[in-house]
């Protein structure tokens, strides 16, 4: 998560990029990756050799719709692996990464996000502080939570 976050001056200036390698950045990630292609190959491979034993959860039932057939498409090792990496991911930051996403969502969609504020604003008024009462009137804000 460290490294996810962590600023890559290559990117932004792809003419700098021998910064990120001087500073480790570079090796730091190839280390990282390795790391993570060795963990997700390995479950993927334990969960090929446990076949029928009657748990279901999402990678088994990917590879159990990989192995019949069922997908429009073939995923590759490194296809299951991103879907395995995007639940782990999505699984541990989930809250902050989640308002993000929101407010990302709201500043794109500016007139949703003028809607909200007039609900909030309207609700709350110049209260210092909200309590579930107030959460409870704004119906608008429910939605948007629900739809995050």
């Amino acid at each position: 998560m460290i490294l996810i976050t962590d600023c890559c001056v290559g990117d932004m200036f792809p003419y700098l990029k021998c910064i990120d390698v001087l500073r480790g950045f570079t090796s730091s990630l190839k280390q990282v990756n390795k790391e993570m292609d060795t963990f997700f190959y390995q479950i993927i491979e334990e969960h090929g050799s446990l076949k029928n034993n009657g748990e279901k959860d999402l990678l088994s039932i990917i590879l159990k719709l990989q192995e019949d057939g069922l997908l429009d498409m073939d995923l590759t090792p490194d296809n299951i692996k991103a879907i395995m990496l995007d639940m782990l991911v999505g699984g541990t930051d989930t809250t902050s990464t989640t308002l993000e996403w929101v407010m990302a969502e709201l500043i794109k969609n500016p007139n949703g996000m003028e809607k909200l504020q007039k609900e909030i604003r309207d609700v709350v008024g110049n209260k210092s502080k909200i309590d579930m009462k107030d959460i409870n009137q704004m119906d608008y804000l429910r939605c948007v939570i629900k739809e995050a």
